[in-house]
């Protein structure tokens, strides 16, 4: 599968981005767009359905993050596999993905 479809889910007091595909330097800001238009608590991003990821798409996580941290609330990064689990290993930012 090319390109990214993402869903997103919200319920009392909690949202979740369910994003499917690649997230690219074509897709990367609509991620970024999904995870702040729902932002109000904590986010969870599953990306358990993410094929690909670049450096495009660890940036708009980082800006996502910190545009909801900014608000007073958390980013949580959940289900990454393969090569997305391991761009964040190559990066350092393990710590970032909960599971």
């Amino acid at each position: 599968m090319t390109g990214l479809q993402i869903t997103t889910e919200s319920g009392d007091g909690w949202h979740r981005v369910v994003p499917v595909g690649e997230v690219d330097l074509t897709s990367a800001d609509q991620l970024r767009a999904a995870i702040e238009e729902i932002a109000g608590s904590t986010v969870v991003v599953d990306l358990s359905g993410v094929t690909f990821m670049d450096s495009s798409g660890i940036a708009a996580l980082v800006a996502a993050r910190r545009q909801v941290e900014a608000d007073g609330n958390g980013l949580v990064l959940r289900g990454a596999q393969g090569v997305v689990r391991r761009v964040f290993q190559v990066l350092s930012m393990e710590d970032w993905l909960t599971d």
